[in-house]
């Protein structure tokens, strides 16, 4: 690719990045006052009503296991394997010391209040619940770790999203116990500072704060390939994807090439459609045929080129094994394109040494062709 290409990429994803950073009702300052808003409401139930904050965090935990339960569901369901543009990245630090903080603060309390889950069924969720959680903890801080060493980052891997979820639900039961045993009665005033403390959680959670720092890594990045005489593309790539992981580079690449690509494609095959009529029409050469032919090769010329560089584009950006499924239109709309374009530049070349009937003959075959890979993926009706 060309500097202005490269730098194209740049631009594009920062422009997307920014736009969701400052999407209305989503900005910093928003979240901010609706969690300071909820904060004092939640004072105010304490100094109007007797509260249990016990028995309002254990709400807290039953209600945050279930939603993380149901986050690992819909993650089992996803079958997608992200490409390298979108690979999980461990060092989302600040989310993992909350969910460690969050993990922390159950065992702790799980621990304090062991007398509720004494005999029975309780008693197996308990101690289930405890293993667990440490195993949990462990494990957080074994990723924390290890996200300082980017060698060993890796792709997410949805096949156990089913079974840890699972073992979230059986935690948010055991909370579910404790509840029950805490008390014989509804606490009205404990169970709105319950909820309202879960409503906080999700806030928190839509805090983007890694935002700021990606966009000040992509404008180092910019800054670099606009004042650098020598750009190695495949260094610049590499660094956008060490700076930028998570931005969707598929997306990039459909919104910027797949409705120029199939609009130029189908006149192509319109132009065919033009020739094939008027090679019908005439009995030799004449000012129109020589015109389309003409008007194909220049829009071949501008198309061509883009062809080929959303293929090198694509390469970069992922394992050819694993390429984004929603690229599959793409990828589609280019091979219709390069079939179409090698009937164009075998027609071109066929003009000099063809005589006239033979010309129209080997034009109608081709159209036959072109009619083939045009219905098959139905693109002339799009």
């Amino acid at each position: 690719m060309t500097k202005k290409e490269i730098l194209d990429v740049l631009y594009s994803e920062r422009n997307r990045l920014m736009s969701m950073y400052t999407r209305p009702g989503w900005t910093t300052w928003a979240l901010v006052g609706a969690i300071a808003s909820l904060l004092w409401i939640m004072l105010d139930l304490y100094f109007r009503a007797s509260i249990s904050w016990i028995y309002s965090v254990a709400i807290y935990f039953l209600l945050y296991n279930i939603y993380v339960c149901g986050g690992c569901l819909v993650i089992s369901f996803k079958n997608d394997h992200q490409p390298i543009w979108q690979k999980y990245e461990f060092t989302d630090r600040i989310k993992l010391v909350y969910a460690f903080i969050i993990y922390a603060v159950q065992l702790l309390l799980l621990i304090i209040h062991k007398s509720f889950f004494v005999g029975g069924i309780s008693e197996v969720f308990y101690w289930f619940s405890i293993v667990f959680i440490a195993v949990l903890l462990l494990l957080f801080l074994l990723i924390y770790l290890l996200s300082f060493i980017p060698s060993l980052r890796t792709q997410k891997n949805n096949r156990w999203g089913g079974f840890l979820g699972l073992f979230f639900l059986l935690i948010a039961v055991t909370w579910g116990i404790f509840i029950i045993r805490e008390h014989n009665f509804l606490d009205e005033g404990s169970i709105k500072v319950g909820l309202l403390l879960v409503a906080i959680g999700l806030l928190m959670e839509c805090f983007n704060i890694s935002t700021p720092s990606k966009l000040k890594k992509l404008d180092n990045l910019i800054n670099k390939v606009l004042y650098e005489n020598y750009i190695d593309e495949d260094a610049v790539m590499s660094e956008l994807e060490k700076c930028m992981i998570g931005l969707k580079y598929g997306d990039y690449l459909m919104n910027q090439n797949y409705d120029y690509i199939s609009k130029w494609t189908r006149y192509l095959y319109y132009n065919l459609l033009t020739l094939n009529d008027s090679i019908n029409n005439s009995t030799g050469y004449n000012d129109t045929i020589h015109s389309v032919i003409h008007d194909s090769m220049k829009r071949i010329d501008n198309l061509q080129p883009v062809v080929h560089n959303v293929l090198k584009m694509i390469k970069l950006g992922y394992d050819e094994t694993d390429v984004d499924p929603k690229l599959s239109p793409l990828l589609r709309v280019m091979q219709d394109s390069i079939d179409i374009i090698g009937i164009w530049l075998e027609i071109q070349k066929k003009t000099s040494e063809y005589n006239f009937e033979d010309f129209g003959k080997f034009v109608n075959a081709k159209m036959q062709e072109a009619d083939i890979i045009f219905k098959k993926n139905n693109i002339n009706n799009e």
